[in-house]
């Protein structure tokens, strides 16, 4: 962190200096986890890890809901737990998600929540690096699971009545490497030199049918951005470039703007969220997007419509196709 981002924000300075004095503790439940940014339980167990998810909003589903909709015929495809299917709310829209798949690592719960909160308003940006490991741990799992088991392709249509009956397996329990460097996180001044040195390392990437050609996150309105001192999403990306950089697409932060301030989606009522973001979205380069699948990361999904606005405009501006991956989605 440079000295001038250390002057004005100052928690964010203290925070890091304290973790670097004190004994490690995870940074989710606060238990001792010596080097390990988290420790193994909840590594491991995190709130609806390897739940059944529906392909379209990762919204859980009930894991007998393979039985359940085989009785009434909606789903082309057998589910287990780890499976994906079509929720009832998306198979009732009228006018679906315009997102191919949507993966979430967990649901949006205790201790996640947590840790969420404290990286979103704390000022504790170390906590996108382990959350961004885990979650493209989590998606290299659900991407792959999805070609081994011949899934169609993300966007292609299954079935006479055209019904999206994807099957992909979502990761379930994981022990993995979540030791935070004593390098200091990405910091606002590097953002930008960030997204650049890690889409340089990219060397290649699984080409299967699923895997997208870029990670794009939400990106921040000028003065969220100025109040907040960085994007909470690019963090998450960064980390998830960082943790596996030859397999990981490369994070595109420049190919989607906020084109105008909005009021904060927490505060609206669920009416009031979908017209305070219309048209909030812009693609300053249509041609980098065009015939692209193009991945949007963000912390957490609600409703949906954020990513559901900035998907449209991508796919106005001629992405081929897109997705989501997020931490944590609410239940």
């Amino acid at each position: 962190m440079s000295i001038q981002t250390a002057r004005h924000h100052p928690r964010r300075w203290l925070g890091m200096l304290a973790g670097r004095l004190l004994p490690r503790a995870c940074l989710l439940c606060g238990q001792p986890c010596d080097a390990q940014a988290l420790c193994a339980a909840c590594t491991g167990t995190l709130p609806g890890q390897g739940q059944v998810r529906c392909w379209t909003c990762a919204f859980p589903l009930p894991d007998d809901w393979a039985l359940r909709s085989a009785a009434f015929g909606t789903l082309g495809h057998a589910l287990r737990p780890g499976s994906r299917g079509t929720c009832p709310d998306c198979a009732k829209r009228r006018t679906p998600l315009p997102l191919a798949m949507t993966i979430a690592l967990a649901n949006y719960a205790p201790p996640l929540n947590h840790a969420l909160t404290a990286l979103k308003f704390g000022q504790q940006m170390q906590l996108a690096q382990p959350l961004g490991m885990l979650l493209m741990d989590a998606l290299q799992q659900a991407l792959a699971a999805a070609e081994d088991l011949s899934i169609p392709r993300a966007g292609e249509m299954s079935g006479s009545n055209g019904d999206m009956t994807h099957t992909a397996t979502t990761p379930g329990a994981t022990t993995l490497d979540t030791t935070v460097p004593d390098a200091a996180p990405f910091d606002t001044a590097s953002d930008a030199a960030a997204v650049s040195v890690a889409s340089d390392t990219h060397v290649s990437s699984p080409r299967h049918r699923h895997w997208p050609d870029a990670l794009v996150p939400i990106p921040l309105s000028g003065p969220r951005l100025a109040e907040r001192g960085y994007n909470q999403a690019l963090q998450i990306a960064l980390a998830m470039q960082g943790h596996a950089p030859l397999v990981c697409p490369p994070v595109r932060a420049e190919w989607l703007a906020r084109a105008r301030h909005t009021a904060r989606q927490s505060e609206q009522s669920q009416p009031d969220r979908g017209r305070n973001l219309q048209g909030a979205f812009e693609v300053p380069n249509p041609a980098r997007v065009a015939g692209r699948h193009i991945m949007l990361v963000d912390d957490v999904l609600t409703t949906g419509n954020t990513l559901a606005e900035a998907a449209r405009a991508l796919l106005a501006a001629g992405a081929a196709q897109v997705s989501a991956v997020v931490v944590a989605r609410t239940v």
